[in-house]
């Protein structure tokens, strides 16, 4: 999945993608989810939830943590 075309998508529209990188919590670095991994609902609730206690979630190439890059469907045609 890193290694693939990828796709911008909105982290909040993202349940069901496959994420093309790396979301972790830092410190101390813990992944949430790593590139070929299905971003779920529950997963945007736990990163919800740990900025709502100004935790550090950081990985994606959007500095700003509103886009994830996701791999491009086979199926998107």
């Amino acid at each position: 999945a890193m290694d693939t075309e990828k796709q911008k998508v909105r982290l909040s529209e993202s349940a069901g993608y496959v994420s093309g990188e790396f979301i972790y919590l830092y410190p101390p670095g813990i992944p949430l989810v790593a590139p070929g991994e299905v971003i779920t609902s529950k997963l945007l609730r736990v990163i919800s939830e740990c900025r709502k206690r100004n935790m550090q979630v950081q990985g994606m190439e959007d500095m700003s943590g509103k886009t994830v890059q996701c791999a491009v469907r086979a199926d998107a045609g």
